[in-house]
This record gives C-alpha cells, sequence and structure tokens, in this order.
C-alpha cells in the first residue's frame, strides 16, 4: 500500500475516512505497529468488544446492498436536520511538516 518501502508498490493516497474514530498513525513504522491510541466518540476502543463500521473505498470489485449514493438520497430525504460534524483528522508522527507523507 503506501507505506510499502518499495516505491513502486505504493496505491492508494492515504488513510481510511472514519467517522467520529480518531487514532495516531506513525507512516514510517513497521506494519501492524503504525496505528495507534484509537477512540470511538472519546472513549478508547476495547479490544474484547466488537463494533459496527461502514466505509467508503475500494474493498472489492462487487458490493452486496444498495448503491451508497440510493442509501446517501434515502437518509438525506428523510432527515429533518443534517448535522455537520468536524471531520476526524488522523495525529501523524513522524512526517514533520509534509502532511503528505514523504519518507525523507
Amino acid at each position: 500500500m503506501i507505506f510499502n518501502d518499495d516505491p513502486y508498490q505504493h496505491q492508494g493516497g492515504d488513510m481510511m475516512r472514519t467517522g467520529r474514530l480518531v487514532y495516531t498513525c506513525e507512516p514510517a513504522s513497521k506494519i501492524n505497529s503504525r496505528i495507534s491510541d484509537m477512540s470511538l466518540n472519546g472513549q478508547p476502543i476495547q479490544a474484547d468488544k466488537s463494533y459496527k463500521v461502514a466505509r467508503w473505498g475500494v474493498g472489492s470489485a462487487q458490493s452486496e446492498g444498495e448503491p451508497v449514493w440510493d442509501v446517501v438520497e434515502q437518509y438525506l430525504k428523510s432527515a429533518p436536520v443534517v448535522k455537520n460534524h468536524t471531520p476526524n483528522v488522523p495525529r501523524l508522527i513522524g512526517v514533520g511538516a509534509n502532511p503528505g507523507f514523504a519518507n525523507e
């Protein structure tokens, strides 16, 4: 993926978008050591608990269920008010002033 040591194997562009999930990412660390300090709605993630998640992005060539734009349309039509939440931006370690992360 984007953190692969081989620059020809870099894919994607950044981290997955999340709602109300906050975490720290250290891109230069080894696989399985890059993500830490995860919390959801201000509460630490618990390893022994299950969480339901939704995402947008490439995960498989074919998805089950309705197209996301239809689901969003239904939600917007049924919601009297749509709140604008502040986006959660991962805390990055070891990238200096380069938010695009170039391994310098």
